[in-house]
C-alpha cells in the first residue's frame, strides 16, 4: 500500500487542512454518463454497462445485481498519469515504452504509483481576467493571463499547490454538451512551465484537455511540459462554477485516483474543503 510518511508530506497535509474553516465540501467532479465529454472533439464510445443478475438463496426471492463499465478511461472527470503523454517514445524520466509497457499495461508510471492528493488548493479565474466565460475553444492561457489572474484580491499562490483554473469550459456540460466535447481552451507550454517553477504540484482545469484543442504547440504542449517535463499530473473536466461564484480562493484539495494497475490515467471525484 501506498503512503505519505515523510516530514515534508506531512507538513503539507497540515497545512492543506489547516485552510478549512467552514466545513464546507464543493463537489469537483462531473457525472459519468452520456452525453460527455472526450478531449479532441473525438466522441468516445457511449459510456454503458453489460448487467449481471445472480440469485440469492433459493427460493428467497432476493437478487443481486452487478454490472461491468465500458468507457474510455480519458472521460469526464479524470487524472492524466505520468506516462499518458509520450515524445519520440519516451515517457517521463526517459524511459522507453517499448521497456516499460505490455499487454498488462505499464510497468512503471502507472496510475496506480501515484500517492493520493490532498493538498492546498488555488482557484485562479482566468476567465474573469479574459472577459467572457467560457474563454473560446482554441485560445490558450498565456502567462500574462496567470499573472493578472493572480493579482486580484486574495488571491496567493504557494509551493505545493493544485493550480485549479477556470476557462468557463464547465459550464456548457449541462447547457450543451455538443459543444462541450468538440473543442476546448487550455494552456500554453509557457504557462504551464512557469506555474510549475513557481511550485505547482498538480494542475486542474475545468476544460477537456490542458492543451487547447484543436492544438497549435508552436511551443511545444502543455501536456508535455507537465507530464513529461515536470512530473506534474494533470486533472481535468473540473467544475468550478460553484467554487468560483461563492468567492473561494483557496482550499483543501482532495483529489484520490483509483489504484488501476499499469493504466495511463483515472476517473475521480476531487473536492474542495473550505
Amino acid at each position: 500500500m501506498k503512503t505519505t510518511e515523510s516530514g515534508e508530506a506531512a507538513a503539507a497535509v497540515l497545512a492543506a487542512l489547516a485552510v478549512v474553516r467552514r466545513g464546507r465540501i464543493f463537489d469537483l467532479g462531473l457525472d459519468l454518463g452520456n452525453p460527455h465529454t472526450r478531449a479532441g472533439g473525438v466522441r468516445p464510445a457511449p459510456f454503458g454497462f453489460t448487467w449481471e443478475t445472480v440469485a440469492g438463496p433459493e427460493a428467497s426471492g432476493v437478487t443481486f445485481v452487478s454490472e461491468t463499465v465500458r468507457a474510455p478511461i480519458h472521460f469526464g472527470t479524470h487524472l492524466d498519469a505520468l506516462c499518458h503523454l509520450q515524445r519520440d517514445g519516451r515517457v517521463h524520466g526517459g524511459l522507453a515504452v517499448a521497456q516499460v509497457r505490455d499487454a498488462g499495461g505499464f510497468r512503471e508510471l502507472g496510475v496506480e504509483t501515484l500517492p493520493p492528493i490532498v493538498c492546498r488548493g488555488m482557484v485562479l479565474d482566468v476567465a474573469a481576467e479574459w472577459g467572457v466565460a467560457p474563454i473560446p475553444d482554441g485560445a490558450a492561457v498565456d502567462v500574462g493571463h496567470i499573472e493578472a489572474a493572480l493579482s486580484r484580491p486574495g488571491v496567493t499562490m504557494q509551493r505545493g499547490d493544485a493550480v485549479l483554473l477556470r476557462t468557463g469550459k464547465a459550464a456548457e456540460f449541462g447547457s450543451d454538451p455538443v459543444a462541450a466535447w468538440q473543442n476546448c481552451p487550455g494552456l500554453t507550454a509557457d504557462a504551464a512551465r512557469w506555474l510549475v517553477a513557481r511550485g505547482m504540484a498538480v494542475l486542474g482545469i475545468d476544460s477537456t484537455s490542458a492543451d487547447a484543442l484543436p492544438m497549435a504547440g508552436g511551443d511545444g504542449l502543455a501536456h508535455e511540459a507537465l507530464l513529461l517535463e515536470a512530473g506534474v499530473p494533470i486533472v481535468e473536466n473540473l467544475y468550478l462554477e460553484e467554487i468560483v461564484a461563492a468567492g473561494v480562493t483557496e482550499c483543501c484539495f482532495v483529489c484520490l485516483p483509483l489504484r488501476i494497475q499499469g493504466a495511463s490515467g483515472s476517473w475521480v471525484r476531487p473536492v474542495a474543503i473550505v
